[in-house]
């Protein structure tokens, strides 16, 4: 198959997407599909072994994710080239464009909302939200050819659309545990004999991070050799955690390192004793998925609704309350057997579930039943 996939940015501060929607494409063409990526920038993406397909467009000076009339131009030019066009992405005035030329040139597109269809996403800037909704962007879902959601719980947690919904997971490498070498991170921040909990992901209000800040506050004493690490760029709340730790005498045990390479967050992944994902809400997330698959054990809120953690032991699901996430920490750290498990399930969920070419064989079969017109069950 040709397939287009159009993401607004692939900027590495923009977290999970910057990951995701190249390794997409990628495992498309290890299938042998013929894929091409559009984005917006000026900086080519070189890592992970991802191909050269990546077209960047250059947006309207000044801003970031403004589309030029040249880019929907050449949209509309290309796209006859093309048996299908997925979508990452909504509110956005890129993907907006992008459809509108998938519509006026019969070509059917797959929208992919990445969460941005789920309660507490709408919840946030909802009367813009409403007014660009009411504008253009109803044409956008109406005119899709069906909507691609990461997990059942993400679907659910999603407002109603009349189209087909269909279930594909976020994908992640099977070779990740083999491929990353350990103790690069310890020897590079000095961390022999500390326990390492991970945070990894921007510092935004949607990934509850204060509430990680609380549950660290109440294990450190009992933990002293306890670290934090804070990977990820700030986007306003870092000054709520350290408001919240100066106080108490604990930054000095933040390890806070703002946006690393993509290599350097894995090698951080690697040498962590837990990851944890605090959430208010997510679609599927892609720093989860590593940290499976390099056999972290993983605590994640119930808002994050993955309940595949619970299935396969791979750590625990937690109230949004941070004495039950401390406890959840303390219980991985303290008992060797049971990190050990974790562990194992971790790395069998990842292999199981998540690893790419099992994705792009269900993602595949999604393709082939839209460019059919086929709306049948959902793809699992």
């Amino acid at each position: 198959m040709r397939i287009l996939h159009i993401v607004p940015v692939l900027a590495p501060e923009t977290g999970g997407p910057a990951v995701l929607v190249p390794s997409f494409s990628h495992a498309l063409c290890e299938m042998g599909h013929r894929v091409s990526l559009f984005t917006l920038g000026n900086r080519a993406i070189q890592e992970n072994g991802i191909p050269d397909l990546i077209t960047r467009f250059r947006p309207i000076p000044g801003t970031r994710q403004l589309p030029t009339l040249q880019f929907y131009r050449e949209v509309v030019r290309r796209l006859p080239s093309f048996d299908l066009v997925h979508l990452f992405s909504l509110w956005n005035p890129m993907v907006t464009l992008s459809a509108a030329a998938c519509r006026r040139s019969g070509i059917p597109y797959l929208l992919c909302p990445m969460g941005m269809l789920q309660t507490k996403a709408l919840e946030r800037k909802a009367i813009r939200k409403k007014i660009y909704n009411l504008l253009v962007e109803h044409r956008t879902l109406s005119g899709s050819s069906g909507v691609h959601f990461f997990t059942d719980a993400e679907m659910e947690d999603s407002i109603p659309v009349a189209k087909p919904a269909y279930i594909v997971p976020c994908g992640v490498d099977p070779d990740l545990n083999r491929r990353v070498r350990r103790g690069l991170f310890r020897e590079r921040h000095q961390l022999d004999g500390k326990k390492i909990w991970t945070f990894l992901g921007r510092l935004h209000w949607s990934k509850g991070i204060e509430l990680q800040a609380h549950a660290f506050a109440a294990l450190a004493v009992e933990i002293p050799e306890l670290i934090w690490a804070v990977i990820g760029p700030d986007e306003g709340e870092w000054s709520k955690v350290s408001g919240l730790l100066q106080p108490l005498g604990l930054l000095n045990r933040v390890l806070k390192l703002g946006l690393l390479p993509h290599s350097h967050c894995l090698e951080a992944l690697a040498d962590s004793d837990v990851f944890v994902l605090s959430s208010r809400h997510e679609a599927h997330s892609v720093a989860m998925n590593e940290a499976l698959a390099l056999g972290i054990p993983v605590v994640v809120t119930e808002s994050v609704r993955f309940e595949a953690i619970r299935e396969f032991n791979a750590g625990f699901i937690v109230t949004g309350d941070f004495r039950r996430l401390a406890e959840a920490v303390a219980r991985i750290l303290q008992d060797p057997t049971l990190a050990a498990a974790m562990k194992a399930g971790a790395l069998t969920l990842a292999a199981e579930r998540l690893a790419w070419p099992k994705v792009a064989r269900s993602i595949t079969e999604v393709y082939e039943r839209v460019i059919r017109g086929a709306h049948g069950a959902p793809a699992q």
